[in-house]
Formats: structure tokens, sequence, C-alpha cells
């Protein structure tokens, strides 16, 4: 997964998104540097996604990873490690022992995973995260991700190429040969001998043999290829820039591009079962399919953050995370499918702002439509929804909301508009 470097002013937050880990080593990698900005808050009111937040400790998230319905883990920035055991009701900080940025991080079961980030770290817990110690790599490339098929055996991998194997459940590692020296940014087994590597300018990388040969797969396209996942061994999906969804149904002997619907980059892919599938990605993007990606439909996140990773527990139950320790969590399938397009702000007034007892909006928009107002606290909770219609100006009463921070979401049929008000 890619490391998001953040630069917060105050109302805006631009994340320059790199292909590598580490700056250094990031000269070859500008032309794949994209600037994103985004908005601190836009809530969406039909969302099904709870923007989860007990700790807000702020460091970017770059892997989810579930082992069961309760107990998950997401490692992020300078070494971030977080984990709950009861589906994020609560969850804690824990001690990586590291401060290299984190990549992914895999478990074999409830005591037993690895963490892979920055100059080939490699990181090692065998009681559920209570303690990690650090493994020799072999390599000084920053690694992207991590897989395992089962209790002893694993893939790390990421710049320069780089593919590390492990036969004793992360204790040691052995370099292994891809044949190019391009950025990997994704590694999924789908048993002991199958497995698929995908990075910069489309690459796609199977082996037969569990690793010991690699074979350039012809993926079509040029795009950067961010995470590839597969539900059975002929049939899988990789996902990348420019809204690129690929598709195999014959084990990678060949890819067709898909239709995403978005040209934002797209981050992650995780199918829940054979048909059930999601993306995530840039501007908060979340994709869905419930027939084995022939359609994907837009899913309302309630959030324009980054969304780095996603990790479904079963077809109902997910959760994904990305930019500023943003975590979202849905446990209906995201809900019904939205989508919607922004206004121009010129469209409404909202004043007074602060305000104390009652605002006004002033509707410059389409009056014979029907207009919406959703008030929102910080949290993403909707407390005030009145619903208007030929009208220029409408009232509302705010009396009964608590001094602090909230968002209004103006909707008509063709768009919103969202505002920051201040109740004093």
């Amino acid at each position: 997964m890619p490391i998001i470097k953040c630069i917060q002013s105050e109302m805006i937050i631009y994340r320059a998104f790199h292909m590598t880990l580490k700056t250094k080593k990031n000269i070859h990698m500008k032309k794949i540097t994209l600037l994103l900005i985004i908005l601190f808050f836009n809530f969406y009111s039909n969302a099904q996604w709870s923007i989860i937040n007990p700790l807000p400790q702020g460091n970017n998230l770059y892997e989810v990873f579930f082992i069961n319905s309760n107990t998950g883990y997401t490692v992020g920035l300078s070494g971030t490690i977080i984990k709950t055991t009861n589906g994020w009701s609560s969850w804690t900080i824990q001690s990586s022992g590291s401060t290299n940025s984190l990549a992914s991080v895999w478990f074999t079961d409830i005591n037993n995973g690895c963490a892979v980030g920055n100059v080939g770290t490699i990181i090692k817990t065998t009681n559920g995260g209570t303690n990690w110690s650090t493994q020799t790599s072999g390599t000084t490339n920053d690694l992207y991700s991590v897989n395992f098929i089962n209790a002893n055996t694993g893939f790390a991998l990421g710049g320069s190429g780089t593919i590390v194997k492990t036969t004793n459940g992360g204790i040691s590692w052995s370099l292994l040969t891809s044949g190019i020296s391009t950025v990997l940014s994704s590694v999924y087994f789908t048993d002991i001998n199958n497995g698929y590597a995908v990075g910069a300018s489309g690459v796609i990388l199977k082996t037969t043999n569990g690793g010991t040969n690699w074979v350039s797969q012809n993926s079509g396209i040029n795009n950067y290829l961010f995470s590839v996942n597969f539900k059975d061994v002929n049939t899988g999906y990789a996902v990348g820039s420019d809204g690129i969804i690929l598709k195999t149904t014959n084990g990678g002997a060949n890819w067709v591009s898909q239709t995403s619907g978005t040209s934002n980059i797209l981050y992650s892919v995780n199918f829940a079962d054979i048909n059930t599938g999601y993306i995530t990605g840039m501007n908060g993007t979340i994709l869905k399919t419930t027939n084995g990606g022939d359609v994907w439909f837009v899913q309302a996140s309630g959030t324009t953050y980054a969304l780095v990773s996603v990790h479904f527990v079963n077809s109902q139950t997910g959760y994904a995370v990305g930019a500023g320790g943003i975590i979202l969590k849905t446990t209906n399938g995201g809900g019904a499918f939205v989508k919607e397009y922004p206004l121009e702000k010129t469209a409404f007034v909202l004043y007074p702002n602060p305000a104390k007892d009652k605002i006004n909006i002033v509707n410059k928009s389409d009056l014979q439509k029907e207009t919406v107002v959703s008030i929102y606290n910080i949290q993403g909770k909707l407390l005030v929804s009145k619903t208007f219609q030929n009208l220029n100006i409408e009232e509302i009463d705010v009396s009964g909301l608590a001094k602090g921070v909230y968002m209004v979401k103006i909707q008509i049929e063709k768009g919103y508009a969202v505002e920051k008000l201040l109740i004093q």
C-alpha cells in the first residue's frame, strides 16, 4: 500500500500520495505522485458506513485485517498498530517497537501475525500483538504487502521487484527472484503454489510453484495497480489508478477491464464471497458489486478522506481505513447504493453563522424541486432533518443544539452542498 504524507491547514488537508514508502527513493516515482485536497468533513445522509473514532491518534492507516468478527488490526504511519477484540467497540494502540511506517499486516490465527513496512521492516507477534519482535527480512527495500497461505508459509513484496518468503511463520525470510525491478504493491496466494503480485506500470506476476519462478501476465494496461484479491483459484481482481478494475476468470491467463464509473485512484479490493466485493480509494470512494464484478455501484462513505484499505469479515460486516487515521465500519453491507454530486457553494447561502437560535438558508437553485436540509454533529450523527419546497428562504430552529461545530448538508434533486456551522 502507498504511504500518505500529510500537511494540515485550518480547513483543508493536502494529501500527497507516494507510490513508495521512503522519500529518498521517490525521485523516479514523481510522475505518479498525486496531490489530494480533502475537506475536513463531508457527511452523507444516506451513508451506511459509520465513522469510528474512539482513538483519534491521527496517523494515516494503510491496511486493516480481521482474524474473525471481533478481532482485528490496522497498521500505519510511524509504526502505528491498533487492535480491537470486540469489533471496534473499543481498541488499543499497541507498541510495535518500530518507528518505521507499516504498510501491511496479516494474521494466521489469534496469536500469530506479521506486519511489513519501510526499509525492509518485518515485525512478528506470537501473542496477539502484546509483543512484536523485529525479524531479518534480507532486504532494505520498502515492503508494501504481506500474505500468508498457512501458519508457516508467507510472502512479502515491495520496491525494486523485491519478493521475500518464509516457511517458518515469519521467523526467517529468504529472497526470491521476481525477474523485474518494478515496484510491487500487493501479493495474494490462492494456495501453497499459486500466487499473484501486482504493481507499477500494470505489472502482474504469477507463480505456480510457490514463488520459485514468477511469470509476467498480460494486464493490457499501463496503470499502477495497488491491490489484488482472489476468491478461488480462477477468479481474481486487481485495482489501481484512474479507476481501473481488472478481472480474471481463468487464473490470470486473461485480464479484462471492468467499468468502475470513477476516475479516482482505487487502492484496495476485497471480496467477502464469490459474488460480493468492495473497493476503496481516493476521495472516500467505496464501490460494491453483488454479481462478481459485472456491475459496480458507488456507495456513500460519508467522508472525502482517502480510504487505503478495505476488509470484510462477511458479506455484511466490513471495515475501511485511511488518511488521518479514519476508520469506517458497516454492518449491513454498506446499505443502499447512493451516488451524489456536489453543487457550487454559491447555490445556497447559510446565515447567521455562527448562530444561536435559528439559521436561514437562501436557496438560489431550483425552487420547484424539494430541498432537504440535514444537520450532523462531527461524529456524523444526524440531528436535524427538514424538508422544504418552493421557498427562497428556509428557517430552521437550532436552539436545541449544544454549542459546537456541526455540518449542514443541503440536498436537492441534482446535488448537494455542505457547510460548516458553529453554534454559540
